[in-house]
C-alpha cells in the first residue's frame, strides 16, 4: 500500500480530543404536596337562594318605581305611542327626502 495522505486528509484524520467524565446526571427536585385548598368564604349555596335585607331595599324601589310607571300610563301611552310611530315611519319619510319630497 502506498501512502497518499494529503495535509486536507491529515486534519480530517485529527484525533478528537477527550472529554472529560461523563458525571451522572442530577436528581429532580421533588415537587412538594399541594396545600389542600381553603374552603371558600362568604354566602352558602342556601343563603345565596334567599333575599338578604339589603335587596328587599332594591325590590322595593324598583316596586315603586313600577307602580308610579302604572299610575301614570294614561299619560305616558300617547308619547310611547308618538314614539313607536317615529320610529316605524322614519324609514320611508328618508327615502321620500332623498327623492325630492
Amino acid at each position: 500500500m502506498t501512502d497518499n495522505a494529503t495535509p486536507v486528509a491529515a486534519a480530517v484524520a485529527a484525533p478528537v480530543p477527550e472529554v472529560g467524565p461523563v458525571l451522572p446526571a442530577k436528581p429532580r427536585p421533588r415537587a412538594r404536596p399541594r396545600t389542600p385548598e381553603p374552603p371558600p368564604i362568604g354566602l352558602s349555596i342556601a343563603d345565596r337562594i334567599s333575599l338578604p335585607r339589603i335587596h328587599w331595599g332594591w325590590l322595593l324601589l324598583i316596586a315603586g318605581f313600577l307602580a308610579l310607571f302604572w299610575a301614570s300610563l294614561a299619560v305616558v301611552a300617547p308619547f310611547i305611542a308618538g314614539f313607536v310611530v317615529a320610529y316605524l315611519l322614519d324609514p320611508p319619510a328618508s327615502r321620500l327626502e332623498r327623492r325630492g319630497w
